[in-house]
């Protein structure tokens, strides 16, 4: 076990493959979906924003795939298979470009799996349309309004998204202090660094190193919490 202190750079963090990383009590892992199930419980809520459509408009392959390179190939059906077996039945939000086509195969992809569209809204990427995130579940949660939450998104950019959501249902009684968040694609971090900010846990995986380790120096800096790296 190594422990690190955030000083304004980690730029000693070093992840290998299947490593786990704990800030505050919030759980990485750099983990590769398409190798195996996921390294985690089901979560509470999960919300992901997956290589899926960026990768449908790159001939299959993903930007994320390795870091500094044109990507890798991505079987995704077999991604978006362990996505919904990492919720566990829990709701999932994905995001997810417009562009024709991509939308349709994952509604399909969690159709085929029992779940049922509950939500759905366009947003915005960096100020730019053509972006819109669907809400997955197998039922509809009570006391969960996800028209309202909808309609509170409708036109936001998906920075600020994920923290409209997670609001919502802290308010409506859904999630609570403590629950446990999930995103299967991490990324570079904002999905634990808003449920951080809301007082929920976060799990997650990431494919690269890079930016996950963006992600943890951004839960390091705002926690201000060491880092643990096993």
């Amino acid at each position: 076990m190594t422990v690190w202190k955030y000083n304004g750079a980690l730029d000693r963090l070093q992840l290998s493959e299947g490593c786990e990383v704990e800030v505050a009590g919030h759980r990485l892992w750099h983990f590769d979906l398409e190798s195996g199930p996921v390294p985690f419980e089901p979560p509470r809520f999960m919300f992901v924003d997956p290589p899926y459509s960026a990768g449908l408009a790159r001939g299959y392959r993903t930007k994320a795939g390795v870091d500094g390179d044109s990507g890798r190939a991505v079987d995704f059906d077999l991604l978006l298979d362990r996505i919904m077996r990492a919720a566990g039945g829990a709701p999932v939000v994905m995001e997810g470009s417009v562009q024709p086509g991509a939308e349709d195969l994952m509604r399909a992809a969690f159709e085929r799996a029992g779940y049922k569209v509950l939500g759905r809204v366009d947003i915005t990427y960096g100020g730019k349309t053509g972006r819109a995130i669907l809400v997955f579940g197998h039922l509809m949660p009570d006391g969960v309004k996800w028209p309202e939450i909808m309609r509170a998104c409708l036109g936001q950019d998906d920075e600020v998204v994920p923290e409209i959501i997670m609001t919502a249902l802290l308010a409506q009684g859904y999630l609570n202090g403590g629950d446990v968040v999930a995103d299967p694609c991490t990324g570079r971090g904002l999905t634990p660094v808003t449920a951080d900010r809301l007082g929920l846990k976060f799990v997650g995986t990431e494919l690269s190193h890079g930016r996950l380790a963006v992600a943890v120096e951004k839960l390091a800096e705002q926690t201000g919490q060491p880092v643990t790296l096993q």
